[in-house]
């Protein structure tokens, strides 16, 4: 319940709203486990979902781009047997992480 919680709140963090984070959970996604090896068109595929619904939600650019580099912090972490905790995920590491996915 902790990993749920934790997850929800870097999804808050993130740009996601209490909507979207209810969709993306109701879609399968309820923690970083959850996120290992979802490609980028995975992702966008999900987001697809989510705002065509029912019911439709907004998700914003920034929010989906966030969460592709999270999904790509939390695969990598896992190749190189790191922790995958979602408060290991602050703004330092979004911002090197989206630097390095560039």
């Amino acid at each position: 319940m902790a990993q749920v919680a934790a997850f929800q709140v870097v999804l808050q963090q993130i740009g996601f709203t209490a909507d979207a984070i209810a969709s993306l959970t109701a879609n399968g996604i309820t923690t970083t486990d959850d996120l290992i090896n979802l490609s980028e068109k995975d992702i966008e595929q999900i987001m697809k979902i989510i705002r065509t619904g029912p019911p439709a939600v907004a998700v914003s650019y920034l929010a989906q781009k966030r969460l592709k580099t999270f999904s790509f912090w939390v695969t990598r972490r896992r190749w190189l047997d790191k922790p995958i905790q979602a408060h290991l995920f602050t703004n330092q590491v979004l911002e090197a992480y989206t630097v390095m996915m560039t």
